[in-house]
């Protein structure tokens, strides 16, 4: 059963056309057990994608397409498709993006290849699935820069050291309307074949259905900034972006069948449950000092409060009490001992 693993919805600002919940009706209408969402540089779409696919009845994979660069001074970025193994695979890739963004304000959001190392030191096992991305990836780059099959595969070594060899794929894409697209295509799967490197077939899909391309050309338009009468602006119209059955995939990669064979292996490797329905209060590290003052709070709560006449208070009650106090001893330059303000707060 094929899977499309590379999909871009309208969150993908002026690329994709699709919503994430028209992904997944398509995908229950050709009978795929999972549907998947890989926007540019962001998450969005995932958690609307999640519900949909639950509603649905099939799984959610999900995941973003990135920038990455060796290093924030490199001019030239590359892409990279990160997919979530579990809920942790997609926590770290909410701080990757949310790195992207916030180390590059103004400006193409991206990620330093050493952030997803010191990220992995941090965590340990990233628990995420890489794919190597379209022709504006960093292995297709190299390909096209004519570095040697051995070159190529030391770059890949690092990757595959870095997400866990199991969890790198090389991915095989077929577009005419891209210059040496399939010619990196077909260097892709020597590569594969002579250093047993995993392989997936993907078609990058920004709209569902191939009469759909016509809208989804008007706002890449916008999004270039292009006329659309304009014949040397970026296009997709003269390829098929939609989102392909499994046996037009078949029609395409069907003398490689383990790339089709693949996406649905990455699948069962996916296994995400999100909580729903609730508040989910995230937790922050408290500085050392408020730490100590937390501490102090608990300790006092396991006081014989009756002996000392005081109104016992939660944990959560005293600090916050305590913060109140200290606020305002701050404000109106009181000069209160922390004591004091101790004892203030138990009254």
């Amino acid at each position: 059963m094929f899977v499309h693993l590379h999909n871009h919805s309208h969150y993908s600002i002026l690329e994709g056309l699709p919503k994430p919940k028209d992904y997944v009706a398509k995908a229950v209408d050709l009978g795929m057990k999972a549907v998947c969402l890989t926007d540019t540089s962001n998450i969005h779409g995932c958690h609307e994608l999640y519900k949909e696919a639950h509603y649905a009845g099939i799984k959610a994979i999900l995941g973003t397409e990135i920038y990455i660069v060796s290093n924030l001074d490199e001019k030239v970025s590359h892409k990279l498709v990160l997919l979530a193994k579990s809920l942790k695979g997609y926590q770290n890739i909410i701080n990757l993006t949310s790195k992207a963004s916030l180390d590059n304000p103004g400006k193409q959001a991206k990620i330093n290849f050493s952030d997803i190392e010191d990220l992995k030191e941090k965590v340990g096992d990233l628990e995420i699935i890489c794919l190597s991305g379209p022709i504006s990836g960093e292995i297709p780059y190299y390909v096209l820069s004519g570095k040697s099959q051995e070159q190529i595969f030391e770059r890949i070594e690092q990757y595959r050291n870095l997400f866990g060899k199991e969890n790198y794929f090389l991915e095989l894409l077929y577009h005419d309307d891209i210059p040496k697209q399939n010619f990196v295509t077909d260097e892709l799967i020597k590569i594969s074949k002579k250093f047993d490197i995993s392989v997936v077939a993907c078609n990058n899909c920004y709209y569902i259905e191939k009469q759909d391309k016509k809208t989804q050309d008007i706002i890449m338009a916008m999004g270039t900034g292009h006329e659309i009468e304009n014949p040397d602006r970026p296009t997709m119209m003269n390829g098929d972006y939609s989102f392909l059955t499994e046996q037009e995939m078949q029609s395409i990669f069907g003398f490689i069948p383990e790339a089709l064979e693949n996406t649905e292996k990455i699948a069962d490797m996916v296994d995400i449950k999100i909580e729903t329905g609730g508040i989910l209060i995230p937790t922050f590290e408290l500085p050392e000092e408020h730490q100590k003052i937390y501490e102090e709070a608990l300790e006092i709560e396991k006081e014989d409060y009756k002996s000392l006449g005081i109104k016992k208070l939660t944990s959560d009650e005293w600090y916050l009490r305590y913060l109140s106090f200290a606020g305002l001893n701050w404000r109106f330059d009181a000069g209160l001992s922390r004591e004091i303000i101790f004892k203030l707060v138990q009254k």
